[in-house]
């Protein structure tokens, strides 16, 4: 128009360039959390669990799937640190929702972390224990959830004891008045309590 020369600004170039891929990083970053931000935002008595370890294997594996020269920016490093303790805080949550807890379990999960938490169900949220640091505790909250479930197996199999030990009591009781719990098979069908 005016007879300029144009000039290039390879620097702008460089400049965009860069830009453009911290901004595929960054929008990925925001996805993420924001999808957290919502599951976190779920009372944990309706927590699904299948939701979360979906969403994180599909996180994985659209974080895998950026390009690799991403891999050397630092905001890249901090993706993957976000994906890394959300998926790490996943088997804890999974074995927290476990129904061997009881109240005192909770109790020592809230001493365990110093963190007091509302257990409520209609107020106790995943956010809740998303604030408790859950990572930093993990062995001692395996160690807890472990313990729980053992428990609960040695009530079902004392139950299961008492039970059993009830029904040999009831057989004796039935065969000293005459009625045999056979079924049928020793004495023929019909005669049981006949003789």
């Amino acid at each position: 128009l005016f007879n300029l020369d144009i000039t290039s600004y390879p620097e702008l170039a460089y400049m965009a360039g860069e830009m453009e891929e911290l901004s595929v990083i960054y929008d990925f970053y925001v996805e993420i959390r924001e999808k957290i931000k919502e599951w976190s935002g779920t009372l944990f008595a309706e927590l699904d669990m299948s939701v979360l370890l979906g969403g994180v294997e599909g996180f994985t594996s659209m974080f895998m799937k950026l390009d690799k020269k991403l891999k050397t920016r630092p905001p890249y490093t901090k993706l993957n640190e976000k994906i890394q303790d959300f998926q790490g805080s996943i088997p804890l949550i999974e074995d927290l929702k476990s129904d061997a807890l009881r109240e005192r379990h909770w109790q020592q999960l809230m001493q365990i972390t110093g963190v007091q938490l509302n257990l409520a169900e209609d107020v106790f949220k995943l956010q809740h224990l998303m604030d408790s640091n859950l990572l930093k505790v993990a062995e001692d909250i395996e160690d807890l959830t472990t313990a729980a479930t053992k428990e609960l197996v040695l009530l079902h199999v004392r139950g299961a004891d008492r039970g059993s030990r009830r029904s040999g009591h009831l057989r004796q009781r039935l065969r000293s008045n005459g009625v045999h719990g056979c079924r049928g098979r020793c004495c023929g069908p019909g005669t049981h309590g006949l003789r």
